[in-house]
Parts: structure tokens; sequence; C-alpha cells
């Protein structure tokens, strides 16, 4: 291998370097500490890299510096959970480190693994030793050991001995990594992207285009293919025409509602008996305002030919400046969406269509299906900031491997975006509750910041491998009972381990219980459930129970003696955890 390299080696080391995390992602997932089927950290970082990888993939420039941008452009767009995002800062020091370099030496590759390690602290609000960042640290600081006059082949071997060092000894810094018996999840996946490249750089084959044989060795493609995102509409079926009013009168919102989930698609609808907002997608706007018309007065109307507006959009020249194209050019058009009966709108990340309609019907103008095991990208976070039309945002992770992606959405749309940092559903349901129409947006953002901390989150699993973890001993097999993302109790019985977490909170001194069942439960199991709970606490805790639909809940909430306890059931569709609950 040459002492200096280009643009081209650049990105086939980057190719390589994914291919080999492709490779070894499943294993990387296994090391989550959480013994929950839902260890994404070598899929998020896989599909970080693919990102990063296919913004270079046709690009035969050989200037190292443009290649780098581009790589780290990738990165930042396809950057999903904190393991994503952490491996998009490592690729922005890179960036940083090239960025005037037509070819690089190994000098100008240890100070990219240094700055990388940089860029990485910097990105995370609370840097945690004994992580990716501890083993990007490490192999930085061992890089830049090296002499001036080191090929990038020995530098980056260096590296990598380095990396696998650090990886080894996370658990020294972490006890749950200790009781868990693995070593971080992340900083063993930078690993296997570094040694990727050392591969690369070794002459070593690692990756071939699909149905070839390892001894075969291959140029073109790596083993990995990514689809282009659209955004999901039919291009026969047309777009039709988004139709917006508001109508007042003495009217019934449920009723309203399910109607105007027939007459089109894409529905929102928000308000009460008195007044409604509706946006909804239709060939026909007529039959929508026909409707409102025989039921209350036309306040406001707006209809957009989105079909027109679509053409018109995607017809327009690329703007002079990077912000312009970066929404023009990575963002799918979408169709705009409105916003709420506020000046602002509200984005929501959600598992399950159980939750989508929550959210929905709370206000949400959009709603990004993801959570566990599915982390949404950036991009596909500013895919929905761009559709709906407000200027000013609140955008909802509901997961705390969700929050630093969001985090980065402002930095990349003109709009105004507020990241209200939910890490739960229930906490992303609290903060919907907490907005109020005669508030400011900034006294709206700062009511639903504090309404984070007034909800309880409760989770149940079930357990895929025995771990000692929080201080429990969890059999693989036992359902888990999660507070806060903390296992506090395991056990056999579902009532029982929610129970033992009830306790813990101090139950009495809640009003409700909201259980949300998952997709692998029915209505009726999950109505079971419930039953058997707040039997157990009548007679266990000598406090008055009601087991309400959210129908039930609406007429008989105020008719229920003083200090009843309200179990609530929700369809929430979410995989994984069979029950999620919000105490409150």
């Amino acid at each position: 291998m040459s002492a200096t390299l280009d643009g081209q080696d650049l990105r086939r080391m980057v190719a390589a370097g994914t291919a080999w995390l492709e490779r070894h992602a499943a294993a990387v997932n296994a090391l989550n500490v959480f013994p929950v089927p839902d260890g994404d950290t070598g899929t998020n970082m896989l599909l970080t890299a693919r990102a990063a990888h296919d913004e270079v993939a046709h690009n035969q420039s050989h200037h190292a510096g443009e290649i780098a941008q581009r790589i780290y452009r990738g990165a930042q767009f396809g950057s999903r959970g904190n393991s994503g995002v952490i491996l998009s800062q490592l690729l922005r020091g890179y960036a940083s480190a090239l960025k005037d370099k037509k070819e690089f030496t190994g000098r100008d590759l240890a100070e990219a693994l240094r700055q990388a390690s940089v860029f990485a602290y910097q990105g995370v609000t609370k840097p945690v030793e004994g992580t990716i960042l501890t083993v990007a640290r490490e192999a930085g600081e061992a890089a830049m050991l090296m002499p001036e006059t080191a090929t990038p082949e020995a530098v980056i071997e260096q590296t990598l001995k380095a990396a696998d060092d650090a990886v080894a000894r996370t658990p020294q810094y972490l006890k749950v990594l200790r009781d868990a018996g693995v070593v971080d999840s992340g900083g063993q996946g930078y690993y296997y992207f570094l040694e990727g490249m050392a591969r690369y750089l070794r002459g070593e084959t690692t990756y071939v285009v699909p149905g070839a044989t390892a001894a075969e060795p291959q140029e073109a493609a790596p083993a990995f293919t990514m689809d282009f995102i659209t955004n999901g509409q039919d291009e026969l079926e047309g777009y039709g025409y988004c139709t917006e009013f508001i109508v007042e009168g003495q009217l019934n919102f449920d009723q309203f509602r399910s109607d105007m989930l027939k007459i089109g698609s894409s529905a929102v609808v928000v308000g009460d008996d008195e007044m409604i907002k509706v946006h909804i997608h239709t060939p026909d706007p007529g039959a929508a305002l026909s409707y409102a018309t025989a039921r209350g007065s036309l306040v406001k109307v707006k209809i957009d030919n989105m079909d027109r507006q679509f053409k018109d959009f995607s017809a327009r020249p690329l703007g002079e400046g990077r912000e312009a194209k970066l929404a023009e050019t990575v963002v799918p058009i979408t169709p705009p969406q409105p916003q709420s009966l506020h000046d602002f709108a509200i984005v929501a990340v959600a598992p399950g269509a159980g939750f989508d309609q929550i959210f929905h019907s709370m206000g949400a103008s959009e709603v990004i299906a993801g959570g566990q095991t599915m982390n949404p990208s950036v991009q596909d976070v500013l895919r929905a900031i761009n559709s709906v039309a407000a200027d000013d945002i609140i955008v909802l992770p509901n997961n705390k491997n969700v929050i630093m992606t969001a985090q980065l959405a402002p930095e990349l749309t003109d709009k105004r975006v507020h990241v209200v940092p939910s890490k739960t559903i229930p906490q992303g349901i609290a903060a919907m509750l907490a907005i109020r129409h005669d508030l400011a947006l900034t006294e709206n953002v700062e009511a639903m910041n504090d309404a984070l901390g007034h909800v309880q989150t409760v989770e149940l699993a079930y357990a895929v491998r025995s771990v000692l973890i929080d201080g429990v001993d969890v059999k693989e097999g036992q359902v888990l009972g999660i507070l806060n993302d903390e296992v506090v109790t395991a056990g056999e019985i579902d009532v029982a381990v929610t129970l033992d977490v009830l306790a813990r909170l101090g139950i009495e001194d809640y009003e409700v219980l909201s259980i949300y069942y998952g997709q692998d439960r029915t209505p009726q199991v999950a109505r079971d459930f419930a039953e058997a709970l707040a039997e157990q606490l009548r007679s266990g805790h000598d406090m008055p129970v009601a087991v309400l639909t959210p129908e039930e809940s609406r007429t008989r909430a105020a008719t229920l003696p003083f200090g009843t306890l309200r179990i609530e059931i929700h369809a929430g569709g979410q995989p994984h955890y069979f029950y999620v609950m919000s105490v409150e």
C-alpha cells in the first residue's frame, strides 16, 4: 500500500469498514445489556455506515477532503440511535481533519482518528467512559504516537490494537457491563469498522458482489444494498387535495372523527365537541366540506392541489446555499401536513398502530414509526418536520435512543425545532396532555418538559437470556418488570411482577394507571390482565379500583368515588414489550 492515499482509497476504506461491520452486526446486537430482544446497536451503526457509504458509492473524485465531507454528510442524515449518531460524529472528525487534503499520509490519518474522538465527545451531553467514546479516544491517542513517517497501514494497525485493548477494558469502567458479562457494544462496533478499514489497507478482500464467493475478489459493490427512500405515495394514484378546515357548533367529536376517517386518507382531526380542526387528503374535498356544513359552521377553509404542488416543488432549481441544497436534495418531498389548533406543530416518534392513532388524536401532525429496534434516522425526522405546515415544530422522541437523533434536526432545517426529550411513550403522552391553547409556544415547551417528570413508566417484557442486571438476578423466559428504564424485578407471572413494581412506586398515591397492550396481546387478554390486577390491588392495598376503556373513562370518571384508581386500557401495538404502562 502506498505511503499516501487519495479519495478513492478513503471511499474503499469506508466500504470495507461497513461490510465488515455488517458481518458482525448481529454479534454487536447480542452485547445488548438489557435481556430483551431489542438490541440494536449493531444495526444502528450499520445503517449509519451504509448511509455514509451510499453517499460516495459512485463518486469518482480522488480528492480525499471532498470524499470525507460527503461521507460525513451521508452519515449525518442516515444516523440512527445514539450509537449511530456517535459514529456520524466520528466520521465528522475524519472530514474535519482531511477537508483540505487531496491525498493523505499516515500522519493525516492519525490526526483524523484523533479529531474523530474530539467530535464524538463534543456530540454527547454527558460523556461516559467505558463506551465507544473511550475506545475512540484511546484509538486516536495510539495513532498519534506513531512516527510522522508511518504509513497509513501502520497507523491503522496501531489504532486497531489500541481499540481492541480499550474494548476489552470497558467492563472496568461500567458495573452494568461487568454484571452482564459483556463489553460495550458501541465500542465493539467501532472496532469492527476500524478492522474492516485495516483489512482493505492490508489488501484483503472484505466485500464481494452479492452471490460471489469470498475467493473471487471484487471491486464493485459491497454485500449490502439500500433501496431509495420514497415518500410512500403511489405515483399513479396521485396526492389529491389537501383539505383543511375548522368547524364550530354543537358537535359530536368522536362521531365526526370516525366519519372523517372514511372520507379520505392522512386524516388528522383534533378538537372537542364545540370546535374541530380537520386535515384530510381526498380526491373530492366537497364531500368533506358538505359533511361539515351539515353539522356546523365553517370558519376557515384551505384546499391545496397536492399533485400540482408536488410537480412545481420538484421542478424548482436548487438553492445556492447549503441549507437549500440539503433540504431539496437529501430530504424527500412530501405533501404539506397541517399544524394543530396551535401556532406550532407536533412531530412524535411512536411504535405500533395504536400509539400512532393516540398521538394523532391528541393533535400530533406527524407520527414517525419508530422506537426500540427501529430507531428512525435523522432524515426520517427531517422528512416529518419539513412535511408539516408550521414554522415552529415540537419533536417528541419518546425513546432515550432517539433523543440524540432528534437533537440533530434543528441544525439541518430552516424551521424552528424544539426537542422535548421524552424518553418513553408515557412521557410523550404526558407532554401532549400538558399543551394548553392559551399558552405561547415557549410556555408550552416549558410545560411539556415539566410534564416529563410527573409520569412513571412501567414496562413488561420476556427475558431472552439469564443475566444479573441492576442488582436483579434474571432467568431466561421470566417476565421483566422495568421501571423508568431500570429492571427492578423479575418473575413468572405478569400480574405479580406488575404488583411488585407498583408497590415500589407507592401506587396508593396515584390516580391513573394506563395500560397499553402490545402487538402480541388481544383486547380480551389485556382486559383480563387489568381485571386481575385490579382485584389484587383492591384486596392487597384496600383501595377502590375501576377498570375502564377510554370511552368509559370519559363518561364515568367524574362519577367514581374519591380516591379511586382508574385503570385504563389502550391498544398500543408495540413490539417486544407486551405491556407499557404509565402511572400518574
